[in-house]
C-alpha cells in the first residue's frame, strides 16, 4: 500500500456548477444520448446550454487544474481518464502540459454520428476536440471506436480521419481512437 495512501484528492467545486456538470449535463444529456434514449422534456436547449456553459465546461476545468497540478510534482508521466464526466479535461490538460501521456477508456457506447446531430454543433465539437487531446482513446467495441471516429469527421472537418487505422490526426497530433 506504499505510495497510495493520501494518492486520491478531493476537487472542490461550486455545488450549482457540480449539480450542472453531474445531474444535467453528464446524465441526462450525455448519457441519455449515448444510449440513444430520447431526452426528459424539460431539457430544453437553454438547460442544455446552462448545464454546458455553467456546469460541465467550468467542472472539468477545474479537474483538469487539479491533474495540471499532480502533473506538475513530477511524480507522473502519464494521466488516464475514465468515461463521459470528463471529455474535455484531457484537452485542457494538453494544452498546459502537451507533453504528457493521456488516455481515457468510455466506459459507455459511443452511438453513430447521426444521434449525436441531436447535440448543438458548437458542443459536439468541443467534446470531440477534447478526447482528441488523449493519445489514446479506448473504446468497449470497435463499432464504438469507429462511430467516434465518424463523428470526429464530421465535427472536426480539418481532422485526417483514418478509420482503418483507428487514428485522427488533429493540430499536429495523433490520437489512436481503438477498442
Amino acid at each position: 500500500a506504499d505510495g497510495i495512501e493520501g494518492a486520491a484528492h478531493f476537487v472542490e467545486t461550486d455545488p450549482r456548477q457540480y449539480e450542472l456538470f453531474y445531474g444535467a449535463f453528464s446524465n441526462e444529456v450525455l448519457w441519455l444520448i449515448q444510449h440513444d434514449q430520447p431526452w426528459p422534456d424539460e431539457l430544453s436547449p437553454g438547460v442544455r446550454e446552462e448545464s454546458w456553459r455553467d456546469g460541465y465546461i467550468p467542472v472539468n476545468q477545474a479537474f483538469a487544474d487539479a491533474v495540471v497540478d499532480e502533473v506538475d510534482s513530477g511524480e507522473y508521466r502519464a494521466v488516464m481518464f475514465h468515461d463521459y464526466h470528463f471529455y474535455l479535461a484531457p484537452g485542457m490538460v494538453r494544452k498546459a502540459r502537451p507533453g504528457i501521456y493521456l488516455q481515457q477508456f468510455v466506459h459507455i457506447p459511443w452511438p453513430r454520428a447521426e444521434v449525436w446531430e441531436r447535440l448543438e454543433k458548437p458542443i459536439m465539437r468541443r467534446i470531440c476536440e477534447g478526447l482528441l487531446g488523449n493519445d489514446s482513446l479506448v473504446f468497449q467495441t470497435p463499432e464504438s471506436s469507429r462511430n467516434f471516429l465518424v463523428t470526429c469527421r464530421r465535427n472536426v472537418p480539418e481532422a485526417q480521419v483514418d478509420v482503418h487505422a483507428v487514428t485522427v490526426v488533429f493540430e499536429g497530433r495523433t490520437t489512436r481512437a481503438w477498442a
